[in-house]
């Protein structure tokens, strides 16, 4: 088995409220397995020894790019706003092979050259590519007020064919330091409200669908299972309010928040790979 995990960064300082930052992210990992059933097992003794040889190697790979701008002027007001995007790439290779029908039973894992049967080799590969862009944008003045808004779209080469958007916003009146700011008593007191859509697409191995969920789901033939994965697309809508005070120098606080969320959380199964009939170990 063979792994190995990188990453690099790469920021920019521009001006000192202009920045442009970069990171990559790199994991290559490759396994060869090779399974032997014998006379110690029945599968091995029907068919005079089994062997299988499999080689499996998985590269993922992610950029992320971020403009960042941040600006106090004429003394009360703060600005702060980025724009980026992230490319993840991921890319999956499968070779396998089985032979039987061995002139010993108990040849081991070196002896496939002397196979009586035929290959049944299969080729697979997987890809995916993901975009996503985001940004943000945040006013605040004396810390009295300040909103912010937030836009991520994400795109899935494999499972979607449009921009799947996750917007936010949040406002905040700080009603202490617009009025309280002397009170000896009240130490704090803020409101806040927001709404916002948040969520994923991940993909799942189809060995790994009975970990998500706990009905019916569709059902392949063992042998193809390897050739399966899923997507899950999660997605959530939430509203909130809520109401923050504190007294005596903050040793008395109090909180009160109401928030409304739904969510859909969806398994979704496709077929991303065949058997190759030709035989051609690639």
């Amino acid at each position: 088995i063979i792994r190995t995990t990188d990453s690099f960064y790469l920021n920019f300082n521009f001006l000192p409220w202009f920045k442009w930052k970069n990171n990559i992210s790199v994991d290559y990992s490759a396994s060869m397995r090779y399974i032997w059933f014998g006379e110690e097992n029945d599968f091995g003794k029907e068919q005079n020894g089994v062997e299988g040889i499999s080689y499996e190697s998985l590269l993922d790979a992610e950029y992320a790019t971020t403009f960042e701008f941040e600006r106090y002027f004429a003394g009360s007001h703060h600005l702060l706003a980025d724009i980026g995007g992230e490319l993840a790439w991921r890319y999956g290779r499968m070779n396998t092979m089985n032979g039987a029908n061995f002139f010993n039973k108990n040849m081991g894992y070196n002896s496939f050259n002397l196979r009586e049967s035929e290959d049944n080799p299969a080729y697979m590969t997987k890809k995916y590519l993901t975009y996503s862009i985001s940004g943000l944008a945040r006013y605040d003045y004396k810390d009295f007020c300040g909103i912010d808004f937030s836009l991520r779209a994400d795109y899935n080469n494999r499972y979607d064919d449009k921009f799947i958007l996750y917007p936010a916003s949040n406002i905040y009146v700080d009603i202490h330091n617009m009025l309280f700011r002397d009170s000896k008593s009240v130490s704090s007191l803020r409101l806040e409200a927001g709404y916002g859509i948040a969520g994923d697409l991940k993909y799942i191995p189809y060995k790994m669908f009975g970990n998500f969920t706990s009905g019916e789901y569709v059902k392949t033939d063992v042998a193809t299972e390897a050739f399966f994965d899923g997507c899950r697309k999660l997605r959530s809508r939430e509203y909130n309010a809520g109401l923050k005070t504190a007294f005596l120098d903050d040793r008395l606080e109090l909180a009160v928040n109401w928030y409304r969320k739904t969510t859909d959380d969806n398994l979704f199964l496709f077929c991303f790979g065949e058997p190759k009939p030709s035989g051609i170990w690639k």
